[in-house]
Protein backbone atom coordinates (compact mmCIF):
# COMPACT_ATOMS: atom_id res chain seq x y z
CA UNK A 1 0.00 0.00 0.00
CA UNK A 2 1.34 3.44 -0.95
CA UNK A 3 1.75 6.27 1.55
CA UNK A 4 0.69 9.56 -0.06
CA UNK A 5 2.31 12.92 0.60
CA UNK A 6 1.76 16.38 -0.80
CA UNK A 7 3.53 19.69 -1.04
CA UNK A 8 2.29 23.00 -2.42
CA UNK A 9 5.08 24.35 -4.66
CA UNK A 10 5.25 26.56 -7.73
CA UNK A 11 1.53 27.40 -7.45
CA UNK A 12 0.35 23.78 -7.61
CA UNK A 13 -0.14 20.67 -5.48
CA UNK A 14 2.52 18.00 -6.00
CA UNK A 15 1.45 14.55 -4.79
CA UNK A 16 4.05 11.84 -4.33
CA UNK A 17 4.06 8.49 -2.57
CA UNK A 18 6.32 6.04 -0.80
CA UNK A 19 6.13 2.37 -1.75
CA UNK A 20 7.11 -0.13 0.99
CA UNK A 21 7.84 -2.73 -1.70
CA UNK A 22 10.75 -0.73 -3.13
CA UNK A 23 14.35 -0.83 -1.79
CA UNK A 24 15.17 1.16 1.34
CA UNK A 25 18.45 2.56 0.03
CA UNK A 26 19.70 4.02 -3.22
CA UNK A 27 22.55 2.27 -5.00
CA UNK A 28 25.87 3.69 -3.77
CA UNK A 29 27.43 6.32 -5.98
CA UNK A 30 30.50 5.26 -7.89
CA UNK A 31 33.23 7.45 -9.21
CA UNK A 32 33.51 11.15 -8.52
CA UNK A 33 31.09 12.46 -5.85
CA UNK A 34 28.24 14.55 -7.21
CA UNK A 35 25.87 16.98 -5.55
CA UNK A 36 23.14 16.29 -8.11
CA UNK A 37 19.90 14.99 -6.58
CA UNK A 38 19.52 11.23 -6.77
CA UNK A 39 16.29 9.34 -7.48
CA UNK A 40 14.45 8.55 -4.24
CA UNK A 41 14.79 4.76 -3.80
CA UNK A 42 11.28 4.03 -2.51
CA UNK A 43 9.28 6.76 -4.24
CA UNK A 44 6.44 5.30 -6.26
CA UNK A 45 6.37 5.98 -10.01
CA UNK A 46 3.82 8.59 -11.15
CA UNK A 47 1.75 5.93 -12.94
CA UNK A 48 1.35 3.91 -9.73
CA UNK A 49 0.28 7.07 -7.88
CA UNK A 50 -2.35 7.86 -10.53
CA UNK A 51 -3.70 4.29 -10.45
CA UNK A 52 -4.17 4.42 -6.66
CA UNK A 53 -5.94 7.82 -6.56
CA UNK A 54 -9.51 8.73 -7.48
CA UNK A 55 -10.47 9.53 -11.08
CA UNK A 56 -9.44 13.16 -10.49
CA UNK A 57 -5.84 11.99 -10.89
CA UNK A 58 -6.47 11.94 -14.66
CA UNK A 59 -6.37 15.77 -14.49
CA UNK A 60 -2.81 15.72 -13.16
CA UNK A 61 0.45 16.16 -15.00
CA UNK A 62 3.37 13.77 -14.43
CA UNK A 63 6.42 15.63 -13.18
CA UNK A 64 9.31 15.35 -10.81
CA UNK A 65 10.17 17.50 -7.80
CA UNK A 66 13.37 17.74 -5.79
CA UNK A 67 12.87 17.54 -2.03
CA UNK A 68 15.45 18.04 0.70
CA UNK A 69 14.81 15.13 3.04
CA UNK A 70 16.47 13.81 6.20
CA UNK A 71 19.04 11.30 5.00
CA UNK A 72 21.67 9.00 6.39
CA UNK A 73 24.16 7.53 3.95
CA UNK A 74 22.37 6.30 0.83
CA UNK A 75 18.90 6.29 2.39
CA UNK A 76 16.29 8.98 2.97
CA UNK A 77 14.33 8.61 6.20
CA UNK A 78 10.92 6.98 5.61
CA UNK A 79 7.79 8.69 6.84
CA UNK A 80 6.37 7.26 10.09
CA UNK A 81 3.30 6.02 8.18
CA UNK A 82 5.47 3.72 6.05
CA UNK A 83 6.33 1.61 9.09
CA UNK A 84 10.04 1.25 8.34
CA UNK A 85 12.86 1.93 10.76
CA UNK A 86 14.94 5.02 9.94
CA UNK A 87 18.45 4.34 8.69
CA UNK A 88 21.32 4.29 11.17
CA UNK A 89 23.80 7.10 11.24
CA UNK A 90 23.84 10.83 11.68
CA UNK A 91 21.02 12.50 9.72
CA UNK A 92 21.56 15.37 7.33
CA UNK A 93 19.41 17.03 4.67
CA UNK A 94 20.00 15.81 1.13
CA UNK A 95 18.18 16.43 -2.17
CA UNK A 96 16.16 13.57 -3.67
CA UNK A 97 14.27 13.49 -6.98
CA UNK A 98 10.72 12.29 -6.49
CA UNK A 99 8.14 11.47 -9.19
CA UNK A 100 4.93 13.42 -8.58
CA UNK A 101 1.53 14.20 -9.99
CA UNK A 102 0.91 17.94 -10.26
CA UNK A 103 -2.58 19.37 -9.76
CA UNK A 104 -3.70 22.95 -10.43
CA UNK A 105 -5.61 24.72 -7.65
CA UNK A 106 -9.11 23.58 -8.69
CA UNK A 107 -8.10 19.96 -9.21
CA UNK A 108 -6.11 20.06 -5.95
CA UNK A 109 -9.19 21.15 -3.99
CA UNK A 110 -11.20 18.33 -5.56
CA UNK A 111 -8.48 15.76 -4.83
CA UNK A 112 -8.01 16.85 -1.21
CA UNK A 113 -11.77 16.62 -0.68
CA UNK A 114 -11.77 13.10 -2.14
CA UNK A 115 -8.88 12.04 0.10
CA UNK A 116 -10.47 13.42 3.28
CA UNK A 117 -12.00 11.28 4.63
CA UNK A 118 -10.48 8.41 2.69
CA UNK A 119 -13.10 6.56 0.67
CA UNK A 120 -10.73 3.77 -0.29
CA UNK A 121 -8.08 1.88 1.63
CA UNK A 122 -5.02 4.12 1.36
CA UNK A 123 -2.58 5.72 3.72
CA UNK A 124 -2.03 9.44 3.70
CA UNK A 125 0.87 11.18 5.37
CA UNK A 126 0.48 14.16 7.65
CA UNK A 127 1.20 16.53 4.77
CA UNK A 128 -1.97 15.45 2.95
CA UNK A 129 -3.96 15.62 6.19
CA UNK A 130 -2.71 19.17 6.78
CA UNK A 131 -3.40 20.30 3.20
CA UNK A 132 -6.92 18.80 3.36
CA UNK A 133 -7.58 20.67 6.62
CA UNK A 134 -6.34 23.92 5.05
CA UNK A 135 -8.61 23.36 2.02
CA UNK A 136 -11.63 22.71 4.29
CA UNK A 137 -10.86 25.90 6.24
CA UNK A 138 -10.53 27.94 3.02
CA UNK A 139 -13.82 26.56 1.68
CA UNK A 140 -15.50 27.39 5.00
CA UNK A 141 -14.21 30.98 4.85
CA UNK A 142 -15.49 31.38 1.29
CA UNK A 143 -18.86 29.85 2.22
CA UNK A 144 -19.26 32.35 5.05
CA UNK A 145 -18.16 35.29 2.90
CA UNK A 146 -15.03 35.86 4.96
CA UNK A 147 -12.91 36.94 1.96
CA UNK A 148 -12.18 40.28 0.27
CA UNK A 149 -10.96 40.96 -3.27
CA UNK A 150 -7.46 42.41 -3.57
CA UNK A 151 -4.97 43.19 -6.32
CA UNK A 152 -1.66 41.36 -5.98
CA UNK A 153 1.50 42.47 -7.76
CA UNK A 154 2.84 39.85 -10.17
CA UNK A 155 5.65 39.76 -12.72
CA UNK A 156 3.13 40.72 -15.43
CA UNK A 157 1.46 43.55 -13.50
CA UNK A 158 -1.44 42.85 -11.16
CA UNK A 159 -3.78 39.91 -10.60
CA UNK A 160 -7.08 39.65 -8.76
CA UNK A 161 -6.96 37.50 -5.65
CA UNK A 162 -9.18 36.70 -2.68
CA UNK A 163 -7.73 37.54 0.74
CA UNK A 164 -9.17 35.82 3.84
CA UNK A 165 -10.64 38.00 6.57
CA UNK A 166 -9.74 36.31 9.84
CA UNK A 167 -11.52 37.41 12.98
CA UNK A 168 -12.48 35.88 16.32
CA UNK A 169 -12.34 32.07 16.22
CA UNK A 170 -10.98 32.04 12.63
CA UNK A 171 -7.84 33.86 13.72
Amino acid sequence: MLVFHGVWAYGALHVFAEDPGLPETAPPRVGRPSRAPRPHPFAAPAGDIADALPEIARKAVDDEITLRLPTSGDAPFPSPELGREPPNGRPSLAPWRVPALVFDAMAAAELLTALDPPDQPRTTGVTVTYLAAAARFAADLVGRGRVLPVLAATDDGYAARWRPVLAAADA
